[in-house]
């Protein structure tokens, strides 16, 4: 969980440029528009997107996998990744390394959060167990990701928006 708001940048030059407040970045990520992509890389370099069940919560991401998939073999090799999503007039890049957590409390609260959206999972042994699956999270159990993240880019795509583009570092 973010401990301070992070440091904004704008990284654009218009007139009236000026950085998106953090606290609407938070409400973006937390109501994505669409699928969100998460972006792996093996330990041979290769780069993996597939579409995921990404959650923020607590202004940190999670998300799961189960057993054998290669987004799992890839963060086993190398932890760092991309989140990417579409939101309002934004889409927005969350950089960062994402590691399997067991904290029971994240677990449970994750776990209370999807259900909460229509995902009925159990927390079981600082794991999840749902009935049924993504075809791109594999079978259960799904262990619990949890994304640190470094930097945050927020890029406005419409007229409203593209005076807004922030890059955020943590």
């Amino acid at each position: 969980m973010s401990h301070h708001e992070p440091k904004a940048e704008v990284i654009v030059d218009y007139p009236n440029a000026s950085a998106l407040d953090w606290r609407e970045v938070v409400r973006l990520l937390t109501n994505p528009a669409g699928t969100c992509w998460l972006s792996t890389v093996s330990g041979a370099g290769q780069v993996h997107t597939v579409a995921i069940g990404a959650f923020f919560v607590d202004e940190t991401y999670y998300f799961t996998s189960g057993q054998g998939t290669r987004k799992r073999a890839n963060l086993d090799q190398n932890p760092s990744c991309t989140i990417c999503i579409h939101a309002g007039d934004y889409d927005i890049v969350a950089e960062g390394t994402a590691a399997i957590t067991r904290d029971e409390g994240k677990v449970q609260q994750l776990a209370a959060f999807c259900q909460s959206v229509g995902w009925p999972v159990e927390a079981r042994g600082g794991s999840l167990d749902a009935p049924y699956h993504a075809p791109t999270t594999g079978p259960a159990p799904y262990d619990v990701y949890e994304m640190n993240l470094r930097k945050v880019f927020v890029l406005g795509i419409t007229d409203d928006g593209v005076s807004h583009c922030t890059r955020y570092i943590f």
